[in-house]
């Protein structure tokens, strides 16, 4: 089934959660290595790798924001407490805000940097830069940026317990019916 049920999510909203998920953890993971792991004289092609990523992730997470405007979204379950529906409602809020936020300023950041760093949508669409180098703004963006990517990182690890929770402890099918069935 492609769209939602009262009960169930479709699989185009699976997708779109599970390779959200997937790009966001990998670009929080390969953010990190790249700035306190990796060379720094190789560092500028890690950098567009790196943005190329998250313009591919937000272009997705619209997509999903979009697909979930016109796709109903599957009721909790009957035994949920208003403070956990109120709980799960803001968590995804923010998921979706911090997610976004994340790759805007990274956006930002690219053009400030004082060589500005070109990089593309699915490696195929070149994507404009919308500031000019300014290394005073750059290194403002870059804070936002790393500070935004740990909150969201935080967040992440509460939505998964929070799944766990509904699974192991509370067991009920708010994990299993976002996961692929047999």
């Amino acid at each position: 089934m492609l769209r939602n049920t009262q009960t169930a999510w479709g699989s185009v909203a699976k997708s779109f959660h599970w390779v959200v998920a997937a790009l966001v953890i990998f670009s929080i993971s390969y953010g990190w290595w790249m700035t306190h792991l990796a060379a720094r004289a190789g560092r500028l092609s890690l950098y567009q790798f790196h943005s190329s990523i998250g313009y591919d992730l937000l272009f997705l997470l619209l997509l999903r924001l979009c697909w979930r405007a016109i796709d109903a979204v599957p009721a909790m379950p009957q035994n949920t407490r208003r403070w956990e529906h109120t709980a799960a409602h803001v968590s995804h809020v923010l998921l979706y805000v911090l997610t976004l936020a994340v790759c805007i300023t990274g956006w930002l950041m690219l053009g400030a940097f004082s060589r500005p760093i070109a990089a593309t949508l699915f490696g195929l669409f070149p994507v404009p830069l919308i500031t000019t180098p300014d290394g005073p703004l750059h290194d403002l963006l870059e804070e936002v940026h790393r500070i935004l990517s740990y909150a969201l990182l935080v967040l992440i690890v509460i939505h998964v317990a929070a799944a766990l929770r509904h699974h192991f402890i509370k067991r009920n099918d708010i994990l299993r019916r976002m996961w692929w069935s047999a």
